[in-house]
């Protein structure tokens, strides 16, 4: 097979994917998946996944085609607590489901904030957050994980 057929080949293969629910994307602080359906079939998944995983739905927001949601807060685990600290730590994650762009589908995306133990339920956690980076391991180990257990759903 000469090299732009590869080439061809390839391309075609990462395409399809993304819209079959297959190809995960990484940020800096968020994670997303292509889905295929629309948004509101997406969020929908989300949210059971993210329930059947032991998280609560906090605050949602947005439309049937462009949505958000917020869980309530959760312990960051001992072993992530930031050295020194005195007061124990607590996250959330935040699922938003929008159009999948010119490949058709959904995107999912999930982010994550290190909120303060005393914020009130339904916050907005941009607001009262710091956001959760690759350089926080294991809390963004969670957020992949939030989004492979979305992408695994979708494909069944």
């Amino acid at each position: 097979m000469n090299r732009s057929k590869l080439v061809t080949v390839a391309l075609f293969a990462v395409l399809t994917g993304c819209t079959n629910g297959v190809v995960v994307g990484m940020s800096n602080s968020d994670v997303s998946v292509q889905l295929p359906g629309g948004p509101k079939n997406a969020m929908q998944i989300a949210k059971q996944q993210i329930v059947a995983h032991g998280y609560t739905i906090g605050a949602t927001s947005g439309t049937e085609t462009d949505g958000s949601f917020v869980t309530m807060p959760r312990p960051v685990p001992a072993d992530a607590q930031p050295a020194g600290s005195t007061t124990p730590q607590v996250y959330v994650l935040q699922v938003t489901a929008g159009a999948g762009g010119s490949l058709g589908g959904s995107t999912v995306r999930v982010l994550g904030y290190h909120v303060p133990a005393n914020t009130p339920p339904g916050a907005s956690s941009g607001q009262a957050g710091v956001p959760i980076t690759t350089a926080d391991r294991k809390l963004f180990e969670e957020m992949r994980n939030a989004a492979k257990w979305v992408r695994d759903a979708a494909k069944r």
